[in-house]
């Protein structure tokens, strides 16, 4: 079954994926041990180990699989937010260089226009002498 979400359940799941990234992100540079940020359901469900918020997790991620594709790595996934935050902060990095680019070139165009604007009064002066 392929279900479509509404645009508010996505932007409540975002909310979520950013609040489990950010736990993951303090497990991690508490405790100083990589492993221990890790709930990656389905790894867990092959390996059968795993700690006790990831037994939580499994069941809700399983479940969402059937009703919407993707749904762990569309909805849930700490590294796909991540990657997701990532492109967004470049791709507004690369349109504020864009528009600054514009403006500069048109700084320097209206510049040139201006200075050859003053070449030209200079010479029709200096024709009019």
């Amino acid at each position: 079954m392929n279900m479509q979400l509404y645009p508010w359940l996505k932007q409540r799941l975002k909310l979520v994926t950013n609040t489990l990234l950010w736990l993951s992100l303090m497990l991690i540079f508490l405790s100083r041990t990589p492993a221990i940020g890790s709930y990656e359901p389905f790894s867990m469900l092959f390996s059968l180990d795993g700690l006790g918020v990831q037994w939580y997790i499994l069941p809700l991620s399983l479940f969402g699989a059937f009703l919407v594709s993707d749904f762990w790595c569309r909805l849930l996934c700490p590294l796909g937010r991540f990657l997701n935050y990532s492109l967004e902060m470049r791709a507004k990095t690369v349109q504020q260089m864009k528009k600054r680019r514009r403006i500069a070139v048109k700084e320097i165009t209206h510049e040139s226009n201006l200075s050859e604007g003053v070449k030209a009064g200079v010479a029709v002066q200096a024709q009019s002498e």
